[in-house]
């Protein structure tokens, strides 16, 4: 598989950890104690780093190769999982 697609791969997948984590955050204790800019704006930041992540996706179920598709499926990687259940939300 050519580079870049295993960098956008790769940074969908970081993406996604930080936007579960931040996504945590909002359910938090911690989150509650914010004052009322912050929350707005953290929750923006969840709804923004979504629509980026979307993108992300949509931009690999483009870009992938059924060669490429297959390659993922056959390995023992964060990737099946990944295109198991995860595609573009248009």
């Amino acid at each position: 598989m050519v580079e870049f697609k295993l960098r956008l791969l790769d940074e969908a997948n970081e993406l996604e950890i930080k936007i579960n984590k931040l996504h945590d955050f909002l359910y938090s204790q911690v989150f509650n104690a914010c004052d009322a800019e912050q929350k707005t704006l953290l929750r923006e930041q969840y709804k923004v780093m979504r629509q980026y992540l979307n993108i992300l996706k949509c931009r690999i179920d483009l870009l992938l190769t059924e060669e490429d598709k297959k390659e993922i499926e056959n390995g023992n990687s964060w990737w099946k999982i990944y295109f198991s259940f995860k595609r573009c939300n248009w």
